[in-house]
């Protein structure tokens, strides 16, 4: 018989429980994971009570609003506060998640709030990252002659584009099975700067079902548009205010949408909205942030003074670009 049990001072007690917030309307009962190491106690769970009235909407406001106003002992991490560097993961309510993006109105009972369970604990909600690190070092997941993504980091950023987009319009994702991986030599635009050029061996990314181009105004780089036409008519349409970011998502996005048209700008004309009106709007902000928008007011194109062929007025026969099928 194998006998197992759990190390010393690993169950979590009863913790304290943090008085009430005096003369509040809206309160949420939270039960955090306590425990620091040089105590050489068993972890606690502590109780607190939260003033939702003076308190904003996700976990991560919550947190920082008890350490600034009930216990500045609790400890945690966090820095962006926008869902990108991660700092802020634990587990709450039973689903390792990030604080920062996690509403406490999509939590109906008391919120419970534990360290990530599957890395060891520093202090309170602050996991040990150095097993981490080591192996992300020791897999490389980056491209080492090229800032851009590579095809699995534009297949990861496409999923949580499509992810996020799904709570305004029925989009349907391109699963990863559906992808044909080949590798190729690559050299990239930090490739080209090494004397001698170097270059590397990456992953590219084919997809099952074709599409096509359907319209190109042979501009390179800004003021470039093209529209491109998925297999399905019956999808919605797109506008992709793409920068050079978009490039590597466009395979995929294809399956998500039956027509996009992609214009390299981070403005865009009113008139291609109007004529388009499309079911979604992407816009690749300073190329790596992804977001949508709903356009309101007229936004022009800004004109590229080095390239002779982009059109020197801002009339733009759109609407002769929404007939193109």
């Amino acid at each position: 018989m194998v006998e197992l049990a759990l190390p010393k001072n690993s169950r979590p007690t009863i913790g304290k429980n943090w008085p009430r917030p005096d003369k509040a309307a809206n309160v949420r009962e939270f039960r955090i994971y306590r425990w620091n190491p040089d105590d050489d106690a068993n972890p606690r769970i502590d109780t607190y009570y939260i003033d939702m009235g003076d308190c904003g909407p996700m976990v991560l406001d919550a947190l920082l609003w008890i350490k600034n106003k009930i216990d500045p002992t609790l400890t945690f991490r966090r820095s962006c506060r926008e869902g990108i560097c991660g700092s802020c993961a634990m587990n709450i309510d039973g689903v390792n998640t990030l604080a920062c993006t996690k509403d406490m109105a999509s939590i109906k009972s008391t919120i419970k709030i534990f360290p990530l369970p599957h890395l060891p604990v520093v202090k309170d909600l602050v996991p040990d990252l150095t097993r981490f690190y080591a192996q992300h070092a020791s897999i490389e997941p980056y491209l080492k002659t090229d800032t851009h993504w590579s095809a699995q980091g534009a297949y990861v950023a496409y999923k949580a584009l499509i992810e996020s987009l799904r709570e305004s319009v029925p989009l349907q994702d391109l699963p990863e099975s559906e992808i044909v991986w080949k590798q190729k030599p690559y050299t990239g635009d930090l490739g080209v700067r090494f004397d001698p050029e170097r270059s590397e061996t990456i992953w590219t990314a084919q997809t099952t079902e074709p599409y096509r181009l359907a319209y190109n105004n042979k501009i390179y780089d800004r003021g470039a548009v093209h529209v491109f036409l998925g297999p399905r008519a019956d999808l919605p349409t797109c506008v992709l205010l793409r920068d050079s970011f978009a490039n590597a998502m466009l395979p995929f996005l294809m399956r998500s949408f039956s027509r996009i048209v992609a214009v390299s700008t981070l403005s865009c004309f009113y008139d291609l909205l109007e004529a388009e009106r499309p079911d979604v709007v992407i816009t690749m902000i300073v190329e790596r942030f992804l977001a949508s928008f709903y356009y309101q007011e007229t936004i022009e194109l800004p004109r590229d003074h080095e390239n002779p062929s982009f059109p020197k007025d801002t009339e733009t026969d759109f609407a002769t670009l929404a007939q193109c099928k």
